[in-house]
């Protein structure tokens, strides 16, 4: 709980090696999450209840951490739940990111 950094370090096969940037992260209590997302499982449709600047933007993430399918909120300020429909989606478990928040769902 608090604030993390971290940076990765990338060794070559001659011994080289090199740092990437520093990256900053905030890590709230383990036992609360900035948003709410149901119903998991699903096969149609997720909804998703938090913050403005938490719906600011999504991205869904396969296990591979390869984008699915991106969504850029032009709710008001203060919204605070989305629908987003998935039913494109093979079954399978995605990542919902949010601007701080990461969260497993399945898709039936």
């Amino acid at each position: 709980i608090g604030t993390s950094y971290y940076r990765l370090k990338q060794t070559d096969l001659d011994g080289s090696f090199s740092y990437s940037n520093i990256v900053t992260t905030n890590i709230k209590d383990k036992n609360t999450s900035a948003i709410v997302v149901y119903p998991n499982p699903t096969n149609k449709d997720i909804n998703i209840i938090g913050t403005a600047e938490e719906l600011g933007e999504i991205r869904i993430l396969n296990l591979l951490g390869q984008d699915v399918k991106n969504f850029t909120s032009t709710t008001k300020i203060n919204e605070e739940k989305l629908s987003i429909d998935i039913s494109e989606l093979t079954p399978g478990i995605y990542y919902i990111k949010t601007t701080n928040t990461l969260t497993t769902i399945n898709k039936l």
